[in-house]
């Protein structure tokens, strides 16, 4: 008997959903059976653009989220663009909120090659080659493997390379530059691969952390909400070894959007008195001095020039697409 892949099996329900009567399609079919009827709509072009993020549950992301798909149409006219969401959690709770229909990476590709689509470039929004991009990354593989009519391409994640980990580190130092040079040190929110899903990928915040003090200033840190032995708390006794007891700490998320980690574990509320536990809290409570307007509430997708390296990641896996010939 053949064996069929996930993938076929998510390709195979979207193809029966189309002869299905209206009055049994509830729940996850009437979800599949709208992203088909939207590619209906939206679909212009005969190659895509998939935008990967983890997602979010807040509203202000979102907004984010449509801007940046905007932004990447810009620049890649000659493609439509959408966004895939890898966290169920996330898919579930925004269809809850109203904030809209939202899917997996492949209920999208399956949809992708119903609709016709010759190509698609998929772009990691993650920070990280942690459990979500790998997952992301072993979709693709899978649905490539079994040889379908679109291709698919793979960019990201935004530290998984030395080149891209250089440029971002001095995107953030230009951000920034101005409260450094002022004295104040820039601690970075990164989330963190947990220990029991393997290690590999968070060496990507040690090494950012020290290219920052080695080539943009001693005064950055990162830490992360998950990862172990670099925590907030590890965080804090490096600025201290380094002589950095106290002063001005200005918090901000190495996230692709402010959502609840920035909301929650680092600012604390946007009461004058932090939530207790939080990086705020935390700072506070060792001396520093840690204010709610330094805890910025803006993700990477919200910076320019971050966006900037997403699009050159693309640009480059998908110039394999079409590679120029050899000048004679």
């Amino acid at each position: 008997m053949k064996r069929h892949s996930t993938l076929l099996i998510v390709l195979s329900s979207l193809f029966l959903l189309i002869a299905m009567p209206s009055c049994k399609r509830r729940g996850s079919t009437d979800r599949q059976l709208q992203l088909l009827n939207t590619l209906d709509t939206l679909k212009q072009h005969d190659d895509a653009i998939l935008l990967v993020t983890f997602g979010s549950t807040w509203e202000q992301p979102h907004q984010i989220f449509e801007q940046l798909k905007q932004d990447f149409a810009q620049d890649f006219p000659d493609r439509d663009v959408f966004i895939a969401f890898t966290s169920e959690i996330c898919i579930k709770r925004s269809e809850e909120k109203g904030l809209g229909l939202f899917y997996d990476p492949k209920s999208w590709l399956a949809a992708l090659e119903y609709h016709g689509y010759r190509s698609v470039g998929v772009q990691s929004l993650h920070v990280i080659a942690g459990k979500e991009y790998q997952d992301l990354a072993d979709d693709i593989a899978l649905f490539q493997s079994e040889d379908p009519g679109m291709k698919s391409y793979i960019a990201g994640p935004l530290l998984a390379k030395q080149s891209d980990l250089q440029a971002t580190a001095h995107c953030l130092w230009r951000t920034y530059a101005q409260d450094l040079a002022d004295g104040a040190t820039l601690l970075l929110m990164g989330h963190g691969k947990p220990k029991q899903y393997g290690s590999k990928g968070n060496e990507s915040y040690t090494d950012l952390e020290q290219y920052l003090q080695q080539k943009v200033s001693p005064r950055c840190f990162v830490a992360t909400v998950d990862m172990e032995n670099n925590l907030i708390e590890d965080a804090i006794e490096r600025m201290q070894r380094q002589g950095i007891a106290s002063g001005r700490v200005i918090c901000v998320p190495l996230m692709t959007i402010a959502g609840d980690h920035a909301n929650n574990d680092m600012l604390g509320g946007k009461r004058e008195t932090p939530e207790e536990g939080s990086w705020r809290a935390i700072l506070t409570e060792q001396g520093y001095t840690c204010s709610v307007a330094d805890c910025k509430l803006m993700g990477l997708a919200e910076n320019p020039m971050i966006v900037a390296i997403w699009k050159q990641q693309l640009h480059q896996v998908l110039s394999k697409e079409h590679p120029q010939k050899p000048q004679s």
